[in-house]
């Protein structure tokens, strides 16, 4: 089986959020995070849901605060009072926003020593520095790294980024630099794909286009982390067809790669947030 299965590597980081949850518990700290919901979008509402369980599970205590349509000053408002809440170690802002929000605005209102995101301007700059072990690095990045990690040492190594965006692609590539990795960037913008590929060991994507990466794309010593998110037809899918997943040496499926380590990953951020409010 060429699957590289995100379940072993999220029980494995779960257990260790156990552990310190115990641990916090015992010094009379209840870990807790706040999720903003800022509309009804389903998926939205469903991710918000799906870590509820997970926070139970865990013994963090998980409270979801529904704005109905929210201005940019309501939702500012509300960041603020959870801002100053020391009872709540983490504010989370659920994906996609409304649509009278700005979401640079929304997320720079986090304290960075709360935003289990890791995408505050703060996290991010320290995380470019290549200051990991202040930064809050955000979930997405860490969980491609972790993931390519189980069947390659990233160190040294020539990999291929594909996508540049704001919350995935950006902040991977410089967590990939910050881990020895020899990092090739590209975007909609990029020529001869196909040679910067052929070049690459591992390829990270992360551009919301289903089927984007081909068979004939790839060779059999690829390894390919699939970040990217579709709804195709109804059903879940990332930015890698089939056939190249099959052609290639190892994959991260979607959904079964990425996404379920990237919500253990969350909490894990969430007791680095805590412990950067506690010294």
């Amino acid at each position: 089986m060429n699957k590289i299965l995100g379940k072993p590597i999220a029980d494995t980081i779960k257990e260790y959020v156990l552990r310190c949850v115990i641990q916090l518990k015992t010094v009379g700290i209840t870990p807790s995070i706040t999720v903003i919901l800022t509309n009804d979008d389903p998926s939205a509402i469903s991710y918000a849901k799906s870590k509820q369980k997970i926070a139970d599970n865990l013994g963090i205590s998980l409270n979801i605060v529904k704005l109905d349509n929210p201005n940019q000053n309501e939702l500012n408002k509300k960041i603020a009072e959870l801002n100053l809440n020391k009872e709540c170690h983490g504010i989370m802002l659920e994906f996609p926003l409304g649509e009278k929000l700005d979401i640079e605005d929304s997320i720079n209102q986090i304290l960075p020593i709360k935003d289990v995101d890791g995408l505050t301007k703060e996290n991010i700059g320290l995380l470019t520095m290549g200051f990991e072990e202040k930064a809050i690095i955000p979930a997405t990045p860490q969980a491609c790294l972790e993931l390519a990690k189980v069947k390659t040492n990233i160190a040294g190594e020539t990999v291929c980024v594909i996508g540049r965006g704001r919350t995935v692609g950006k902040p991977l590539v410089n967590h990939l630099i910050n881990n020895d990795a020899t990092v090739l960037t590209c975007h909609s913008k990029t020529k001869n794909l196909d040679k910067i590929l052929e070049i690459s060991k591992v390829i990270f994507i992360a551009i919301g286009k289903s089927d984007f990466l081909k068979n004939t794309d790839i060779n059999n010593n690829h390894i390919i982390i699939d970040a990217g998110i579709n709804i195709t037809n109804g059903v879940l899918t990332g930015d890698v067809s089939k056939e190249a997943q099959l052609k290639s040496k190892y994959y991260s499926p979607v959904p079964g790669g990425v996404g379920v380590v990237t919500t253990a990953i969350i909490f894990r951020n969430l007791i680095k947030c805590i412990e950067q409010q506690n010294n």
